[in-house]
C-alpha cells in the first residue's frame, strides 16, 4: 500500500530512524533487517480475507443499501 500512497518512506522502530529513502529502495531492496521482515509480512488484503474465509467461513457482507 506504501508504494501507491507515497514517494518517501520512514522504517522506525523504538523512536529511532533505521531506513529512510525513495519508496522503491526501501521497499525494493530493504537494507535493515526489520524492513525486511515488514516486506516479507505484506499481503494483499484478498489473501488475508480468503484464508480467514477458509479457516471459518464466508463472510458475511453488508447490505449495498441498508434499510431505513
Amino acid at each position: 500500500m506504501v508504494r501507491r500512497i507515497a514517494d518517501r518512506a520512514v522504517v522506525l522502530h523504538d523512536g529511532r530512524v533505521r531506513e529512510h529513502g525513495p519508496v522503491e529502495d526501501v521497499l525494493g531492496a530493504p537494507r535493515h533487517e526489520l524492513t525486511r521482515a515488514l516486506v516479507a509480512a505484506d499481503r494483499p488484503v484478498s489473501a488475508i480475507v480468503r484464508d480467514r474465509e477458509q479457516r471459518t467461513g464466508p463472510t458475511r457482507r453488508a447490505p449495498e443499501t441498508a434499510p431505513l
